[in-house]
Order: structure tokens, then C-alpha cells, then sequence
């Protein structure tokens, strides 16, 4: 009887042991990497993704340092999840997302890198979030409008606005699918789409108060104004006009600058070049219809001239 018990609960262990096996996945070992004030947590096979995140921290700490002006306190927390955390952090981390700054836990959660993304893209990911986390120690994100803290992320991990951007912007115009610039708060909830049209306005909106800010010292110094006076009152110190006025200023502008990009739509493009082709053919028939007829009426002359020769 004693062996078939021990047999019947070995039996068991293992039944469980198959059916949980996020619990021991879990548990698993981590090891982590020690990078100035960072601490970068991660599993033994994704060491050299930690190694791309330590040299990514080397680059960007001094830049945004000198940028804020401020260094950030040691205990910063780094953690790259694997598929089955990933899972686990679903509540917090939009499917979308390479990446995700806890605010005010000082934690970046780096996701599985996505197909085709490569390092490049783990670089991107990982600066967008070290704005963040910048920008909290700095200014504290709650006091600001979510589409600077985005559009100031996006700005700094190396984003532009090119002839690709603007369309975008043009289409968006055009289809009436620009949102208020307070209306981007909602971006964790947005699907990809209006995700990314949402980063995009940011990063025009940011990119747009470089402009009025003119030097980075400018810049620099509204950062140290919102600090000791707030955004409502350091905003149009610095910019020269009301808070509240500059969404409607914001949009003018990209009106202004890119509506007419919409020009670039590939299927506008494909019907008003099948629209200019069919006006060509219709002209070129008509031209050669023309040659034909002059070239009859030359023949009946000529012929008509030969008969009166012969019958005269």
C-alpha cells in the first residue's frame, strides 16, 4: 500500500506542478545589473538586453541631466519582463506599449521586444520612458498636461515631424480626427491608431513650444519657473500667451503647415492621375483624328487637281 500511495501523490504533484506553471515561472531567478542610479532586473536570457539597456543609460543620463538640470535619486528600478510578466502587467501596460514608467514608483517596465523591432526600437522604448521618469523627479507629472509629459518623451528619444508625419497630420485634418490637446489624457486607453496620432500631436504641440522658447536655457528656465510657481502661471510667462489659449493657437499653426500635405494621399493621387491619363488620351485622339482628316482633305485636292489636268 505504501508505494501506491507514494506513486498516487507523486501523481498529483506533478498534475499541479503542469497545471501552474506561471507560479514557478514566477519564482524563477532574476539577475540584475547595477548602472548608476538604475537597477536593471532581468532573467539570464535577456542579459543582453540588459547590456543594450546599460549602454542606452550611459548615453542618455548626462544629456537629460544637463537638460532638467537634476539628477535622480539611486533606487531607480529598470525591470525587462518576459512573455508571461508581460501578461501579468496587462492591467498597466497598453498591448501597443514597448514600454511603461510607473509613476511616482521610479519603475520602467520594458516589454518583450516585438517582432522587427530590434535594438533600435528597445532604445526608443527606453529613453521615451527615461523622460518620464526625468520629468517626474524634475516638475512631478500630475501638475502637468499629459500631452507635454508625451510630447517632451517623444521629442528627446530622437522623434521628428517629416513629409511622412505631415501627411499624417494633413489625413487627420482632413478627416476631422485631430483631438484636443487635454483630450490625449486618455491615451492609455486609446487603441494604436489614435495612440499613435495622439504622440504624434504631442510631439507637434512640444516641438511647436521649442519654438516660442528659442533657446534651451529658455526652455530650461520654464521648467524651474513651473517648479516654484506652477505650469498656470509659468505657461504664459514663457510663452506670452494663456494656457487655455494655446490649443487653439496649436491647431491654426499645424492647419496651416500641413493641410495641404493631404495632396499626398495615395488613392487622391491615383485618381488624378488617371483623371490627367484620360484627359491626355482623349486630347491625343483628337489631335490624331485631326492629322487624318488634313491628310484626306490634302489627297481629295490633290487627286481632284489631277482630273482637271486630264480632262482639260
Amino acid at each position: 500500500m505504501k508505494p501506491l500511495l507514494a506513486k498516487f501523490f507523486c501523481r498529483v504533484f506533478l498534475f499541479f506542478l503542469c497545471l501552474s506553471p506561471g507560479l514557478w515561472g514566477q519564482d524563477s531567478p532574476r539577475d540584475s545589473l547595477e548602472s548608476g542610479p538604475f537597477t536593471i532586473f532581468f532573467h539570464p536570457e535577456d542579459r543582453n538586453r540588459a547590456v543594450v539597456v546599460d549602454q542606452v543609460l550611459a548615453n542618455a543620463r548626462p544629456r537629460l541631466e544637463g537638460f532638467f538640470r537634476t539628477t535622480v535619486p539611486a533606487g531607480m528600478r529598470i525591470e525587462l519582463l518576459t512573455g508571461l510578466e508581460s501578461e501579468q502587467q496587462e492591467r498597466n501596460l497598453p498591448r501597443w506599449a514597448g514600454a511603461l514608467y510607473l509613476t511616482r514608483q521610479f519603475r520602467i517596465l520594458i516589454n518583450p521586444p516585438q517582432q522587427g523591432a530590434g535594438l533600435r526600437g528597445l532604445e526608443e522604448n527606453l529613453t521615451h520612458e527615461l523622460v518620464h521618469l526625468y520629468t517626474d523627479v524634475k516638475l512631478g507629472i500630475q501638475q502637468l498636461p499629459l500631452w507635454y509629459v508625451e510630447g517632451l518623451a517623444e521629442y528627446f528619444s530622437g522623434e521628428t515631424i517629416g513629409l511622412g508625419e505631415g501627411i499624417t497630420l494633413s489625413h487627420a485634418l482632413a478627416a476631422r480626427q485631430i483631438m484636443d490637446l487635454d483630450a490625449i489624457s486618455g491615451v492609455l486607453g486609446f487603441s494604436a491608431n489614435k495612440a499613435n496620432l495622439a504622440y504624434l500631436q504631442s510631439l507637434s504641440a512640444v516641438m511647436l513650444l521649442r519654438e516660442r522658447f528659442g533657446a534651451d536655457s529658455n526652455w530650461q528656465d520654464f521648467h524651474d519657473s513651473v517648479v516654484i510657481s506652477g505650469w498656470a502661471t509659468a505657461f504664459p510667462k514663457y510663452t506670452g500667451m494663456e494656457y487655455p489659449h494655446f490649443n487653439d493657437f496649436w491647431y491654426e499653426t499645424i492647419s496651416g503647415r500641413y493641410r495641404w500635405l493631404v495632396l499626398f494621399n495615395a488613392e487622391l493621387l491615383f485618381w488624378v492621375m488617371l483623371l490627367l491619363g484620360g484627359i491626355a488620351g482623349f486630347v491625343a485622339v483628337k489631335i490624331r483624328t485631326r492629322r487624318k482628316l488634313r491628310h484626306w482633305a490634302r489627297e481629295d485636292s490633290e487627286e481632284g487637281n489631277w482630273e482637271d489636268r486630264f480632262f482639260a
